[in-house]
């Protein structure tokens, strides 16, 4: 086959990525492929909202908060919560539920003219857009 073909996308093709069911078709017919990374949009929405993601030995989970999250909030940590458009009435109650022990911040298009950062739990709407993901950090404990 002659010429190059090529596509783009925002975030990175390895990570919860619709690209990477395409990338295997087409590498299964026998074409040649290859991904280049971009970056991760939880690590461009932490940047965004001038914080880190983790700090010293903590541990750093990413959850498709579609398929529900209540088991992996018990993981220490931070949690970056994707996939969360759909069912972000259900994961807010859920993180509303933690009273407190968790900080939560989420952002909607990251990046993207029509960004918008929520700072605490209580300001996320109850709709969002595909391109929304929720940063959720341990209260830190007074010493």
């Amino acid at each position: 086959m002659k010429g190059r073909l090529f596509g783009v996308g925002p975030g990175d093709p390895t990570i919860y990525s619709t690209y990477m069911y395409i990338h295997r078709i087409v590498k299964a017919k026998g074409y040649e492929t290859t991904i280049i990374s971009g970056i991760p949009s939880f690590c461009a929405a932490a940047a965004r909202m001038d914080d880190s993601l983790v700090d010293r030995a903590e541990e750093l989970h990413v959850i498709p908060s579609s398929y529900g999250i209540e088991a992996a909030l018990n993981y220490s940590g931070t949690k970056i919560l994707m996939k969360s458009a759909s069912g972000i009435s259900e994961v807010k109650s859920t993180l509303e539920e933690k009273d407190g022990n968790v900080n939560v911040k989420m952002i909607e298009n990251c990046g993207m003219p029509e960004e918008r950062i929520y700072e605490r739990i209580e300001d996320v709407p109850e709709q969002a857009g595909y391109y929304s993901l929720l940063i959720v950090k341990e209260s830190k404990k007074e010493r």
